[in-house]
């Protein structure tokens, strides 16, 4: 990609020149070790399980502090983004995060598990805001279509993520020496962020205020592409935390194929997400969003219904297929409904999506609890079911 020279005014009254190939490359950056941190986490929850002496229930309410913490500060992203900017933010996040990791090390009891979890909430909810706005603002400035692509790079994180972690555990590490080594490429990212220039900021100052979501929730479309961003989040939060659970508790496998099985459902997701762009472009996100909620109707039905680890592996990947194009797609609808309100469109979806982080572990954990974790995977598919029923009714 030849290094573009772009100048165009931001929100502020001044211009600000910036060149689109480093920003990209910085954003792509962002993404891998968001995603880089899911999959060491991933692996990691299952060590962490052990190590608490705790039940699933318990264990999947704790991860209510992360997701509540996170959704109080989305719910003001518009008028921080607004306030610091995404790249400060950015870099807040990549600290607040590593300093989380860092203190996740240490922690032997669930209160101590409880506050770490609050301060990774924190980081990760800012990273998270602002890299997809910074995606965004990347599109409307160059008018290249890059979403999807950018997000299988988060796939492609977790993917390394989960491998490497699973790699570290079998050769002797323990969890916080993985974690150790997260968290000081973390700060090494933070560093680097501080050299680039970010595209400009599409939001104007308006949607700060109190009233900047009103055009959002009363368009039916958009309405629907959040229902379906939604229930997309639930899947992933199930899978992201309770898979590797899943796969070592309810069919016995040693923790290697615990890892190899995460991997593979973000391998999927990695393939899955390069492969929706040219279905969005040549049939129209709705058709990729039916396609996507049928495969975790399908996906969820050989899970459930396999003791076999190699088919439950299959069914993993099939699930990161259907799972892979759903949120790159719903920005990418959002964001051409309505043009020009990034921090808005971002602080929205990113709390839809937090808290159905929110609600997801701490539902399954105690489907877990009371019956078992292959019958709370029944929510998957009942996903699925939302996602094609509120695909149908976007516009064709």
């Amino acid at each position: 990609m030849k290094t573009k020279q772009i100048v165009q005014p931001t929100s502020s009254t001044s211009a600000q020149s910036w060149q689109a190939a480093p920003a990209l490359a910085v954003v792509i950056l962002h993404f891998g070790l968001f995603g880089c941190l899911s999959g060491v986490n991933g692996v990691l929850w299952a060590e962490l399980l052990a190590v608490l002496q705790v039940g699933e229930g318990p264990f999947g309410t704790a991860q209510l502090t992360s997701t509540l913490v996170a959704t109080m500060i989305l719910l003001r992203y518009a008028a921080l983004s607004t306030w610091f900017g995404p790249k400060h933010l950015t870099i807040i996040g990549l600290v607040l995060a590593a300093v989380a990791m860092l203190i996740l090390t240490t922690i032997t009891t669930l209160w101590g598990f409880v506050a770490s979890l609050a301060l990774l909430g924190a980081g990760t909810s800012l990273l998270d805001g602002a890299m997809n706005q910074t995606a965004i603002d990347w599109e409307h400035a160059t008018r290249r279509p890059v979403m999807n692509f950018i997000h299988a790079c988060f796939s492609g994180g977790a993917v390394l993520g989960s491998l490497s972690a699973g790699a570290g555990l079998g050769a002797g590490w323990s969890y916080g020496q993985v974690l150790v080594t997260v968290a000081l490429i973390y700060g090494i990212s933070a560093a680097l962020t501080l050299t680039v220039r970010f595209p400009p900021v599409t939001t104007p100052a308006t949607t700060a205020e109190p009233g900047a979501w009103r055009p959002i929730v009363r368009n039916p479309t958009l309405r629907a592409l959040m229902l379906i961003c939604g229930l997309s989040i639930i899947v992933e939060s199930v899978i992201f935390l309770w898979a590797v659970i899943y796969v070592r508790t309810e069919l016995a496998a040693p923790v290697v194929l615990g890892s190899v099985a995460f991997a593979v459902f973000n391998g999927a997701m990695f393939v899955g997400r390069l492969l929706n762009g040219p279905i969005v472009a040549r049939r129209g996100a709705g058709t990729s969003l039916l396609l996507s909620g049928a495969g975790l109707i399908l996906g969820t039905g050989i899970l459930i219904a396999t003791n076999n680890v190699t088919i439950a592996i299959g069914a993993l990947m099939l699930l990161g297929l259907a799972i892979a194009g759903i949120f790159p797609t719903v920005v990418a609808a959002a964001g051409s409904v309505l043009p020009g309100q990034s921090g808005a469109l971002t602080g929205a979806l990113m709390t839809l999506a937090y808290l159905c982080f929110m609600l997801a572990p701490p539902v399954i954990g105690w489907l877990a609890e009371w019956s078992s974790l292959r019958i709370a995977f029944i929510v998957v598919g009942l996903c699925g079911v939302g996602t094609v029923w509120n695909a149908w009714r976007l516009p064709k």
